[in-house]
């Protein structure tokens, strides 16, 4: 049974998540805190593989708490759990670090499931996330007509941005994560690209998990050279 920590920032939501996690059966409860600074001295003796935590916290920014994060000898996976999804902090705190986000108020959002989905390697994103990726890369956006084509979802050449020169391919993003990103941009769904692509809705979950374990070494890298600069 995997374990997970809860750190909500007001005490009835703090509730109500530990109630959903132990009627699901699936997941054990490590600890709970509505403090950032309680809930790092917590983790540290903790066995928490997975931290659920609010966007926005009571005593301070989450991406503050990732970079603590990081320290730990084995530091847990972040689901960002956010009542919008296009609150302006979330796609930063995903790029410094977190694994996945839920957005509560959405029909059929379930913590249990969401942590499920992290568990197995998956994750979601949205049209304004995807967005924001490309761009922070510095990557274009591929057109509809030549990323919904089959032969785009097993290109594994380096992505390229809009003044490409070959010492500036992107090693890290292939076109096949370039075009998924375009195709998640233009309002396509994980199923409906699962669909044009012939792949399995698990399958494009994966990918994107995988863009953003990319988008971490990525904003990290940009970090180091502001700091060397």
């Amino acid at each position: 049974m995997s374990s997970v920590f809860l750190l909500r920032r007001a005490a009835k939501t703090l509730e109500t998540s530990r109630a959903s996690l132990l009627a699901d059966g699936r997941w054990k409860l490590a600890g709970s805190s509505e403090r950032a600074t309680d809930c790092m001295a917590a983790l540290r003796n903790s066995d928490a593989q997975y931290l659920a935590c609010d966007l926005r916290l009571a005593d301070g920014h989450v991406r503050r708490l990732l970079q603590q994060l990081r320290r730990l000898p084995q530091a847990p996976k972040v689901l960002l759990l956010s009542s919008c999804a296009h609150d302006t902090m979330l796609f930063d705190t995903l790029a410094d670090g977190a694994h996945g986000y839920m957005v509560e108020c959405e029909r059929g959002s379930s913590l249990p499931q969401a942590l499920s989905q992290l568990q197995a390697g998956q994750a979601l994103m949205s049209p304004e996330l995807a967005r924001q990726t490309l761009h922070s890369m510095g990557l274009s956006r591929i057109s509809l007509e030549r990323a919904q084509a089959l032969s785009a979802a097993q290109d594994l050449s380096p992505a390229i941005g809009p003044a490409f020169e070959p010492e500036q391919a992107f090693n890290e993003l292939t076109r096949a994560e370039q075009h998924l990103l375009s195709l998640i941009a233009l309002g396509r769904l994980p199923g409906e690209v699962a669909q044009l692509w012939r792949l399995a809705s698990e399958d494009v979950g994966r990918r994107i998990s995988a863009i953003y374990g990319k988008l971490h070494r990525w904003q990290s890298a940009r970090n180091l050279d502001l700091a060397l600069a």
